[in-house]
């Protein structure tokens, strides 16, 4: 009867002790696997600033949670970054995240002769008061023959209805679609923002709100555009005397 007691200590302790060993062992398994995010990382030595993203330059390793970054991209994702623009250096190793990309285009690309350039208010016939950085403008061009009946306060009688007409097929085509507005400017050379700030956890009313509430009135524009474009608006604006009429979208 002892014997058999001392048998089953022995098996119950043998019992306790694999279980032990196979709890410790499969609480580490789970433990990284779900700790442990697949993320994408930079690799070799780094990517520099307005370089293009290529699959050579890029891994896929597993990170702590804790050590994750802001808008990481999931290895799943890694395809929809490629081809993207670095908007900052990023470091050898580093997780790499939406912050760190040009998303909205703000980076001329060089090999394309783009480059950041102004439109200065004395060029500009009209513009809306809610632009922002990051919009998308279209420019047409107010012929310079056309700009005093286009003027409400030089309208008399006789000029109402050509100035109508007129005005209609001033802005039928834009002379540059899809142009990307870096910065919008005041007179101060100061950023006009909204007022109110927007962010993804403030509704559609707020982000309205500060559309129409601006810091301060606009003035000039820097946006992106290559040489040639660039040289037609000059021509319209220096050469002809024409002015810009700015919408966007």
């Amino acid at each position: 009867m002892k014997k058999s007691n001392q048998k089953i200590k022995i098996v119950f302790a043998v019992f306790i002790m694999v279980f032990t060993c196979f709890s410790v062992l499969g609480y580490d398994y789970f433990k990284e696997k779900f700790n442990n995010t697949e993320v994408v990382i930079v690799k070799g030595e780094g990517i520099e600033k307005n370089e293009k993203l290529t699959k050579e330059m890029l891994a896929i390793e597993k990170r702590p949670k804790e050590d994750l970054v802001k808008n990481f991209i999931p290895a799943d994702k890694l395809h929809t970054i490629l081809d993207k623009e670095a908007a900052q250096n990023i470091l050898e190793n580093s997780v790499v995240s939406m912050d760190m990309l040009d998303n909205d285009h703000l980076i001329p690309d060089y090999t394309k002769g783009e480059a950041i350039r102004p439109i200065m208010q004395d060029m500009i016939y009209a513009k809306p008061g809610s632009l922002r950085r990051k919009d998308t403008i279209d420019i047409y061009i107010v012929d310079k023959q056309k700009l005093e009946d286009l003027n409400p306060n030089s309208f008399t009688s006789s000029k109402k209805e050509k100035a109508s007409s007129e005005k209609t097929e001033s802005f039928t085509e834009p002379l540059l679609k899809d142009v990307k507005v870096v910065y919008v400017k005041d007179s101060s050379n100061k950023e006009v923002t909204d007022s109110v700030e927007s962010d993804d956890q403030k509704n559609q009313k707020n982000k309205e709100k500060g559309r129409l509430n601006a810091t301060s009135s606009i003035s000039d524009l820097e946006v992106i555009l290559n040489e040639t474009d660039f040289d037609l608006l000059m021509n319209e604006v220096v050469s002809k005397g024409n002015k810009l009429y700015i919408t966007y979208k």
